[in-house]
């Protein structure tokens, strides 16, 4: 089973009916959740629930619902200077720390895709996936539902 890195963008649409990308993507999880093992990273629940801060009802279920479909990553200390350093390079972007997680993840997890509403900054990143190897990231198709 393929591995699909969720971004914030979908977890807000997901748990905001007012989000204008809410019936896409929850369309989406309805349809393939089930298909694929589902990551994430705590920077991206972090930013998710601030995004929902309107409504802590929602965050809670956002934070509920994560912890029992996906499986959530911690970005290890000495893992810093490499997103740091993607950030800087992609500050015009730009790219922030939840972006940089789930790129460091997506290089760590093989064959995985990223879910995001975001083409504009992750169609540009790129992530060193070998010794000089430059890769865009690979994407779950929850643009074109």
């Amino acid at each position: 089973m393929n591995a699909v890195i969720v971004d914030t963008g979908p977890l807000v649409a997901y748990f905001d009916p007012a989000d204008a990308d809410h019936a896409r993507v929850h369309a989406w999880f309805a349809k393939s959740s089930k298909r694929y093992t589902l990551h994430s990273t705590e920077a991206v629940l972090t930013e998710a629930s601030h995004m929902l801060s309107f409504d802590v009802a929602r965050q809670i279920a956002c934070l509920e619902w994560s912890a029992q479909v996906m499986q959530l990553t911690h970005l290890a200390a000495h893992e810093m200077p490499r997103v740091t350093s993607w950030m800087r390079q992609y500050s015009q972007v730009p790219m922030d720390f939840a972006d940089a997680t789930v790129l460091w993840l997506h290089r760590q997890l093989a064959n995985s895709s990223i879910l995001t509403l975001d083409q504009r900054g992750f169609g540009v990143f790129r992530v060193v996936t070998g010794a000089s190897e430059r890769a865009r990231p690979k994407f779950a198709n929850v643009i074109s539902l």
